[in-house]
């Protein structure tokens, strides 16, 4: 069993034990954290339950369907998707012996498996949810063909296959076969962190807005990967004709990316989720995630779908360092009462509401030692609700009179030279700072600027360091 202490010196490293007493309680703490907040991460890597990691998906039932005679009373394996109650409506036909019948597809087509063969190795399988129609089984039965000419399978045996169970930001569940070995990347942050993962060989396709950091020529472009306030329109979104030309076995997408309707795609669905549904191409959408503890997350998570754990690992290590490091910084001084604010979200020109104690962003505050001044009491989670109905209210400011005010993005948006503002004392003492939109790639560079600018000193020791 690996205990805490080897778990820790992976990912903090042994240097951290090295720390004043604090610190190595500090660094308990903080790892302990992480470690209780990836329990129930979206990523995981499974043994394979009744198969084994090389064997692919079948490419049998097309020819099964289109000559079910020849296959009567013939012994058959499948290895495909489930698909419950013909969910994706793949079939064709209605079910062949009673309305419980579910679809098993693999790459040619699919076909229904009979319900009087049970649901011995379904496990919690849903045949009435979509969630579950990208598991993927291994069934092994024999070809039966109704008095209507319709085959179907009884099945003797079934298994779940899987290597990398992933579940999405919107609750679907995808398992996978084998590591991923094309992918298509939409939306920046993803884009990103797969680059930074050392996984950029295996991207076939990125969207119009990723930067590409890698070595070599960037993938095909695809378009935007979200649209432009309101209005959808053929011009906006990644066509997802273009995607299933790239072959990719995996899409990694944005929750707000859209699709534009082709021929794969009904003209009143504009979802991308559908369409990769359709297509047969596995896929998963994912939400943006804020702060070090959500960055931390997704390395590890997508560091296990794309089979680079390994560099997950090396990442969050250095990232829990340098965490660490700012921790150890920040435990002797004074608390410094902070208020986190958005400088946008509430529709130009004005500013959005500062962040609650109880949102992931406030760890910031937290771990550079500063105090968020807007904490989680219903109080104050009333005074940052007002914002939504008076974005320009100064009140809840001068009530809680922050020692230092930081924007996350247009500091204009504030409107500092309204009337008020000079009563908040970190308004008086020119406190009141802009820190850039981050990225989990870059949040710990923000967490760093954080603690230099609620702890001057620190700074200056960095010039002094710097001088040696």
């Amino acid at each position: 069993m690996t205990t805490v202490r080897a778990v820790m010196d992976k990912m903090v490293g042994k240097a951290a034990f090295a720390a004043p007493p604090i610190g190595r309680l500090l660094a308990l703490l903080v790892t302990l954290a992480l470690l209780a907040g990836c329990r129930g991460d979206n990523a995981q890597e499974m043994p394979l339950s009744g198969g084994n990691a090389q064997e692919e998906l079948t490419h049998i039932v097309a020819s099964i369907v289109a000559n079910p005679h020849s296959y009567e009373g013939q012994r058959v394996t499948v290895v495909g998707y489930y698909r419950g109650w013909d969910l994706l409506r793949e079939a064709g036909t209605g079910p062949p012996v009673t309305r419980s019948d579910w679809v098993i597809k693999d790459t040619s087509g699919a076909i229904y498996v009979s319900a009087r063969s049970g649901r011995q190795g379904l496990g919690s399988l849903d045949p009435a949810s979509r969630n579950d129609a990208g598991a993927i089984l291994k069934l092994v039965g024999l070809v039966h063909v109704s008095a209507e000419g319709q085959p179907y399978i009884d099945a003797e045996s079934i298994a779940i296959q899987t290597l990398v169970s992933f579940t999405d930001d919107t609750g679907r569940t995808i398992n996978l076969l084998k590591i991923p070995q094309r992918i298509v990347s939409i939306g920046p942050t993803t884009t990103g962190i797969l680059v930074a993962l050392g996984a950029s060989e295996n991207i076939v396709g990125i969207d119009d807005i990723s930067s590409w950091s890698s070595a070599g020529s960037p993938p095909p472009r695809l378009g935007k990967p979200w649209p432009s306030g309101d209005v959808i329109g053929p011009e906006l979104g990644i066509d997802i004709d273009t995607v299933v030309a790239l072959h990719p076995d995996l899409v990694i997408a944005n929750v707000g990316a859209w699709a534009r309707a082709s021929k794969n795609v009904p003209p009143d669905s504009r979802d991308l989720f559908l369409g990769l549904e359709k297509a047969g191409i596995p896929s998963v959408y994912l939400n943006d995630v804020v702060g070090v503890t959500g960055a931390l997350k997704r390395f590890l998570s997508l560091g296990a779908l794309v089979g680079e754990s390994a560099k997950a690992n090396e990442l969050v290590t250095a990232y829990e360092k340098r965490k660490l490091a700012v921790l150890e910084s920040v435990q002797d001084l004074p608390k410094v009462r902070v208020a986190l604010v958005r400088g946008y979200g509430g529709g130009p020109p004005a500013p959005g509401p500062p962040v609650a104690e109880d949102e992931p962003l406030s760890e910031l505050i937290q771990l550079a030692g500063g105090v968020n001044v807007f904490t989680s009491s219903p109080e104050d989670k009333a005074m940052v609700q007002r914002f939504s109905q008076d974005p320009f209210t100064l009140e809840p400011y001068i009530a809680k009179n922050p020692e230092v005010i930081l924007v996350i993005g247009d500091l204009r948006q504030m409107q500092m030279d309204r009337p008020g503002w000079e009563k908040v004392d970190a308004v008086q003492k020119g406190r009141v700072h802009t820190i850039g939109a981050m990225t989990p790639l870059t949040v710990l560079d923000t967490l760093e600027e954080i603690a230099r600018l609620l702890h001057p000193a620190l700074g200056e020791l960095d010039k002094q360091e710097g001088k040696r």
